[in-house]
This record gives structure tokens, C-alpha cells and sequence, in this order.
């Protein structure tokens, strides 16, 4: 299960939002919501969500601004914007910080939702993609530290034989 924030300075969309979406139906649990970019970045540096879902305009600081915060103390959340502004200014903005998704409002819970599907099958990638990284850097770690045991003779002989001495 995906942990999600999510963030809209519209009160009433942003709890519609969080109502009206199956979030355990479709992977996500929602682990928080904010109404401007500075309450929303609190809570990603002390719940580190996977997701972030976010408006771009608001109050304070932008959606923009955000994304540009949560890539310096957070890189490893995703962020997905929900705008109302079919703006390519704004998109090409998005993409300067690596997002995930950019959906339109309006938009429906139907839509949305599907969306919300097709991310949670990009963040699967994501992570079965480090889990590979991660056992590959085990297994390369493994192999040089048995290397290193070899070389200075702790390979449990406890002659100081290397097995190829043997």
C-alpha cells in the first residue's frame, strides 16, 4: 500500500477527493491533506508519503514551488499535479521536477481514479526496479567482502590458506 498526501487550496474538492476515491481499493492510504504548499511540505518531511498529490496554484506557495522543495528534502516521493490550468507554461514547468502525472480539473472521481491506477502501476516499477538495485548492491557488497576475507586470510580455514592454496 502507497502512502499519499493530498493538497488543494479548494477545501471542498480537496475532501471530495479524499471521500469519494476506494484509496485501499486501488493501493493508497491517505496519510494526510493540506490547503497550501507550506502546511504540505511540513507533512511530507515528517510522513515521507510515496505520493504527492497537489494543485498547482495556491495560496503561499505554488504546486511549482513545492515539487521544487519536496525533490530537495524528499526526492523519492512522486508528484502528481491536479490543476485547473491547461497551461503548457505550468506542464513544462511539471516536467522540469520529474512528475509522475498532470491531471486537469475538472476532473471525475471515475477519471481520477483510473489515473490514480496507472500511478500506482509506474510507482510499482519504481520500487521493484530498487528492490533489483538494492539486492544487486547486497549481492556486489557480498562478493567483495568475501573477496577481502580471502585475501587477508579469514576464509575459515584458519591457516591463513587462501582456497586456491588448497
Amino acid at each position: 500500500m502507497y502512502t499519499i498526501i493530498v493538497v488543494d487550496d479548494e477545501e471542498e474538492l480537496r475532501h471530495a477527493i479524499i471521500k469519494r476515491v476506494e484509496w485501499e481499493k486501488i493501493g493508497f492510504e491517505v496519510v494526510g491533506e493540506a490547503g497550501n504548499g507550506i502546511d504540505a511540505l511540513e507533512l511530507v518531511e515528517q510522513l515521507e508519503p510515496d505520493l504527492l498529490l497537489t494543485d498547482i496554484r495556491m495560496p503561499f506557495m505554488s504546486g511549482i514551488e513545492l515539487a521544487r522543495q519536496v525533490r530537495e528534502v524528499r526526492p523519492a516521493t512522486q508528484i502528481a499535479f491536479l490543476s485547473g490550468y491547461d497551461d503548457f507554461a505550468y506542464a513544462q514547468q511539471a516536467i522540469q521536477y520529474n512528475i509522475i502525472s498532470y491531471l486537469l480539473k475538472p476532473i471525475s472521481m471515475a477519471d481520477l481514479t483510473a489515473e490514480l491506477l496507472e500511478i500506482r502501476k509506474k510507482l510499482d516499477h519504481l520500487f521493484e526496479e530498487l528492490q533489483a538495485k538494492q539486492k544487486e548492491q547486497t549481492n556486489l557488497n557480498d562478493f567483495v567482502t568475501s573477496r577481502e576475507a580471502v585475501k587477508s586470510g579469514r576464509n575459515g580455514c584458519g591457516d591463513g590458506q587462501s582456497p586456491a592454496d588448497w
